[in-house]
């Protein structure tokens, strides 16, 4: 044990290091990507929860599969067996670096897109149910919060229909029911194409032929634009203002 060694001589003393043994059932995260990173291989092995199996994660994604123990005797063989290819061991340790870098472990934009695209998917299902008319969808609404949960002092809550705290407008949507459209892909086109929030768009209904929705009073042209030449479903929204107001 060295203690306490600013980051500098923490990594430099990764080079004193052949193989870094990942403890368990609580495998290292930081270090030992901070180890994969200086060029040192990690044996670590399997659990059976979430927090157990982040280090067999980490090797996966690095391409170390065969540093992965599945029990207490495969991981001393493994050990053993790394630790005696001294070749091997020497040829890996001199790539492992630009390995790793070309993994999905330091591709930031992959990770990005993967989380964006999963942040999108739980939005379009929940809005999915949020502001859906279907009667399919009641029991499921009755799930969320702010449509039929109880408050503190035991009454049941309204149907969010508009933000009380802005001035909004009813627009037209020139994509209905007929044409497949949900209510997430709507929800997702406005507030991706025109820059909105989710509480800046309200009482979202879908017709058969059209749909309608309030959106903020006095939209900017070019959000206006923007919306109206966005596509959904194959079609575009061709946004219009109606009459209606909040």
């Amino acid at each position: 044990m060295e203690g306490f060694s600013p980051r500098p001589e923490l990594l430099a003393a990764y080079n004193r290091v052949d193989i870094a043994l990942d403890p368990f059932p609580y495998p290292g995260g930081t270090t030992s990507l901070e180890g994969l990173w200086m060029g040192v291989p990690v044996i670590t092995r399997q659990g059976n929860r979430f927090l157990s199996r982040v280090g067999e994660s980490i090797a996966q994604n690095a391409g170390l599969a065969d540093w992965i123990a599945h029990d207490n005797d495969d991981y001393v063989a493994k050990a053993v067996a790394h630790a005696s290819n001294l070749e091997g061991l020497a040829q890996l340790r001199s790539t492992l670096r630009q390995q790793v870098l070309t993994s999905p472990l330091f591709d930031a934009p992959r990770f990005s897109a993967h989380f964006e695209t999963a942040l999108w998917g739980m939005w379009q299902r929940f809005s999915d149910v949020e502001f859906s008319g279907d009667k399919k969808n009641r029991r499921d609404r009755e799930r969320f919060s702010d449509r039929r949960e109880r408050n503190f002092e035991g009454r049941e809550r309204e149907p969010r229909t508009h933000n009380p705290d802005m001035s909004q407008e009813q627009y037209r949507i020139d994509i209905g029911r007929i044409h497949g459209v949900k209510p997430g892909n709507l929800i997702g086109a406005i507030a991706n194409e025109g820059g909105l929030r989710s509480r800046q768009i309200s009482a979202l209904k879908i017709h058969d032929e059209y749909s309608t929705v309030f959106l903020p009073e006095n939209l900017p042209k070019s959000t206006f634009q923007n919306l109206a030449k966005a596509w959904v479903c194959g079609r575009q929204l061709k946004l219009t203002a109606l009459e209606g107001k909040n």
